[in-house]
């Protein structure tokens, strides 16, 4: 049946007429699909057998895309240095090597004064953007913090509360030069936050000679709060790459970018807790290496160790084979590989009884964790200290990380009015699912919640899943991707219309729902409400022969330094996009420690 299925499409296309290249492309691109359809039938049963935290690895399209991921940029930076001068070759050896954003600033920097892009940044004119406008914008806002007037401060501000106004944040302004994007844009973000401080530590006690006080103080941060609307930094999966959202989150917080609200799905959500139970001392500790106490294979000093989906590392008392052994005949009887109660011992253990509304009291960050159910049974599935403030996050932590063979093994638990922790039952059946299997249509997202509880209108996104980085969308930042496709054009061109051609075709067959629900989980991206930058960390051949290794001190460090390193080259994009949003919330906050404390004078 799987052969006369796939000689009934080839003949089906070949008495198309095709007359152009495109043409050409599709024929090829839709018997290459037919194949791999033929593949997956007969390959099913042998994958639905495997844990779910290899499925992304070892199905044949998940295959395919995780050895285009490793080998496509790779092949455009050899391709474009063979012939170059050996300092140019040193300068991008640098560059993949750096261990610090200041080093990588200065060797990108060094870059662009050899491509000659340094002085595209210092040229303010573009088609790109309204340089027109923004330069009014910004010697509007300079004469007016000097001629001292608030008002006109604030006003200007208030009218540029979009974080894409006239263009700004387009992905091809940032994708040309490797230090940044314009000088003029980046002066612009750079201005708001310097007129912001300036409304900020402005005296308005008595008030201020042009009328300005403190009740116009409070309305104008509220109200631009508001206006410009929150980011969320969602951590999405990962698994066994599931370090590289420490990584993400480290990168951010040391140029002062990560945002308060954070959200986390499946192993990512484990990440967000760990962030979000934390103060910004308590932060600071946290990525200066308390995170390897918390996650490394070894004893810690404080928590159990939070040995994370490896199923090929030691249990306690066994050695390799026997552990293997233990989880294949668990899988057999029992339908999980992970010995439950141990992972979750390990879970609470480093997340403690806290629950989200503790959580927000304590560091003001808003944790979100996502469950994959349905909304039609009446509970909620997006949990955070607003729908549900009693439930313990380390149980809201398993839950989102549920396994399709293990949904009835997960117990949410709450506190009650007495603080005694007990199930919580909003209904009868929470139904969970694995987020390998559940299809929700978009109405149902988790993510759809956010705006409407929190006014988030902006996601960054942390992306450990490798495998679909060819596909993924244009919302990924590679600077000085023209630079590098600048020889072999040709190569390029095809590799650009073949990402462009099976993200159609599989969105094609999604809408028709031919995508089996664990092809579709891999491959297919979720729906976001709102704009979007994605952070990809950079996985080479090599870093294929770390993933079944232990979890120790060194790997952890090596994979928290990749998703550090797939967050600098969007650095630029980040602050243009997130600063003035940062500085809001940091004076929103200020404002509201006085008001409490009746330290606001009036």
């Amino acid at each position: 049946m799987a052969a006369k299925f796939v000689l009934r499409n080839v003949r089906a296309i070949t008495m198309a007429r095709r007359e152009t290249f495109l043409d050409f492309f599709e024929l090829i691109f839709l018997i290459m699909l037919s194949l791999i359809n033929l593949t997956v039938m007969l390959l099913s049963r042998f994958i639905r057998s495997l844990p779910y935290v290899l499925y992304p690895y070892l199905h044949p399209v998940g295959l395919v895309t995780l050895v285009v991921t490793l080998f496509s940029q790779k092949f455009l930076q050899l391709t474009f240095l063979i012939g170059s001068y050996p300092r140019k070759f040193m300068l991008f050896r640098r560059l993949e090597q750096a261990r610090t954003f200041e080093e990588w600033r200065d060797v990108a920097a060094a870059l662009d004064d050899i491509f000659g892009l340094s002085a595209w940044r210092r040229e303010p004119e573009s088609t790109l953007y309204n340089y027109r406008n923004i330069t009014e914008r910004l010697d509007k806002l300079r004469r007016a913090k000097d001629i001292d007037d608030p008002r006109v401060v604030c006003n200007t501000i208030r009218t540029g509360l979009i974080r894409n106004m006239v263009n700004i944040a387009v992905p091809e302004l940032y994708n040309k030069a490797f230090a940044g994007t314009k000088d003029l844009i980046e002066s612009y973000a750079a201005q708001q936050v310097i007129s912001l401080r300036y409304v900020m530590q402005l005296q308005t006690s008595p008030p201020h000679h042009t009328g300005f006080n403190t009740q116009a103080k409070l309305d104008f941060i509220r109200g631009a709060r508001q206006g410009l609307g929150r980011s969320t930094l969602l951590f999405q999966g990962g698994s066994i790459f599931g370090a590289c959202h420490i990584g993400v989150a480290r990168a951010l917080y040391r140029e002062g970018l990560l945002p308060r609200v954070i959200t986390g799905t499946a192993t990512g959500a484990f990440v967000a807790a760990l962030l979000c139970i934390r103060t910004d001392n308590e932060l600071e500790r946290f990525f200066e290496g308390e995170y390897l106490d918390i996650m490394a294979f070894e004893e810690p000093r404080a928590y159990h160790s939070l040995d994370w989906f490896h199923i090929f590392s030691h249990e306690d008392g066994y050695g390799w084979f026997q552990s293997l052994l233990r989880r294949i005949i668990r899988c057999l009887n029992e339908h999980y590989f992970r010995d439950h109660i141990t992972l979750q011992n390990h879970v609470r253990a480093a997340l403690r009884d806290i629950t989200f509304e503790e959580a927000y009291s304590r560091t003001k960050r808003v944790l979100n964790i996502t469950l994959a159910m349905s909304t039609i049974g009446g509970a909620p599935n997006l949990l955070n200290y607003i729908t549900t403030p009693h439930v313990l996050i380390w149980s809201a932590c398993l839950a989102s990380n549920v396994s399709f063979a293990a949904e009835e093994e997960v117990t949410i638990w709450c506190k009650s009015e007495t603080g005694k922790i007990v199930p919580w039952k909003p209904v009868d059946n929470l139904n969970l699912h694995s987020w390998h299997t559940f299809r929700c249509r978009s109405k149902e997202s988790p993510l759809r919640r956010l705006p409407e509880l929190l006014n988030v209108n902006h996601f960054i996104i942390s992306q450990a899943r490798p495998f679909i980085i060819p596909i993924f969308g244009e919302a990924t930042h590679r600077p000085g991707a023209k630079v590098l496709a600048r020889r072999w054009k040709i190569f390029h061109l095809l590799y650009t219309l073949s990402k462009v051609e099976i993200r159609c075709r599989l969105r094609q067959l999604d809408s028709f729902y031919c995508l089996p629900n664990l092809l579709r989980s891999i491959l297919i991206e979720e729906n976001i409400p709102g704009s979007c930058i994605v952070l990809l960390p950079q996985i080479s051949v090599q870093d294929l022969t770390k993933v079944f290794n232990k979890p120790t001190r060194d790997t952890l460090k090596h994979w928290v330094l990749k998703g550090e390193r797939g967050v600098w080259p969007s650095m630029s994009s980040l602050k243009v996009r997130c600063v003035l949003e940062v500085e809001l919330e940091r004076a929103f906050q200020e404002l509201t420690k006085k008001l409490d404390n009746n330290l606001l004078t009036w």
